[in-house]
């Protein structure tokens, strides 16, 4: 049987060693990302996963997961801002 992930945060630099590693242990790997992602950080494994635009609606998000059906989801995203006020 193989396990199911969706995952938040799957583009950064945590997020892609994890949604690796995953893919290397036979996991199936759903990663939610936003329109603007980069998704250069998981360029070698973007065969292997399945990619899933976010618009930051609730029902966007319960949407996927309910085709998804993961067994676990894994919340890594962030909003970093360079530029404090």
């Amino acid at each position: 049987m193989t396990t199911r992930a969706i995952i938040t945060g799957g583009t950064g630099f945590i997020g892609s060693h994890l949604v690796r590693r995953l893919v290397s242990s036979g996991w199936d790997v759903t990663v939610l990302v936003r329109e603007s992602s980069n998704l250069d950080n998981l360029h070698d494994v973007e065969d292997r996963i399945s990619i899933r635009s976010v618009d930051g609606t609730t029902e966007t998000l319960v949407a996927h997961v309910n085709e998804t059906r993961p067994d676990i989801g894994i919340h890594l995203a962030a909003q970093f801002l360079s530029d404090h006020a």
